[in-house]
């Protein structure tokens, strides 16, 4: 959690009455580190009773929390990679914004790969301006949140089979070009 979410994270909140935010991490659990969050969160304009926040906890009640969650927003410019990952598993989409550098574009390939392109914001503007749209729509967010385990149980992200047969493949691939490398000359094989 950087200065840049922070700041993308009150414009939402401001402009979303009653909405409230979740954050859990290790080091909230260390009470100088909670205080410091809250006051940074206060000098946006964000008051403190609409910040939860949580330290660590075990697997089973760090998935449960996601029923407490309607919509993630995504850190940038690091995006959350399994935990994006894990909110789509519990039926929670994520708001992200893409960057310039692989890391950057993590969340946008998670998405786009869930068919979830209109969740991908391509600067901080628009990042604010989607997760304010996708909260005012109650009945799609519902919607989507009821059906998005089945959905991307079916899309490239979590299809094992589909993943073992294109590494299956390209493995092969690369034992043959190694195998034909060997024979014409071109690869030394110490």
């Amino acid at each position: 959690m950087n200065d840049a979410s922070l700041l993308a994270w009150s414009k939402v909140l401001t402009a979303v009455p009653n909405s409230r935010l979740r954050l859990q991490n290790w080091q909230l659990g260390h009470p100088v580190a909670k205080q410091k969050l809250l006051e940074k969160f206060e000098e946006l304009g964000v008051q403190s009773d609409r910040i939860s926040m949580y330290g660590g906890s075990s697997r089973a009640e760090y998935l449960r929390a996601y029923s407490e969650v309607d919509v993630i927003l995504d850190t940038h410019p690091f995006p959350g990679g399994t935990t994006t990952l894990e909110a789509l598993w519990m039926g929670v989409p994520t708001v992200t914004q893409t960057g310039a550098t692989l890391i950057a574009r993590q969340g946008e390939s998670i998405l786009r790969c869930a068919g979830l392109g209109n969740w991908v914001a391509s600067d901080e503007q628009e990042y604010v301006t989607l997760a304010i749209a996708h909260v005012a729509d109650l009945a799609s967010l519902d919607e989507l949140r009821t059906s998005l385990r089945a959905r991307i149980g079916l899309s490239p992200l979590f299809n094992a089979a589909s993943f073992a047969k294109v590494f299956e493949e390209a493995l092969t691939g690369m034992w043959l070009a190694r195998g034909q490398m060997a024979r014409n000359g071109k690869f030394d094989q110490h």
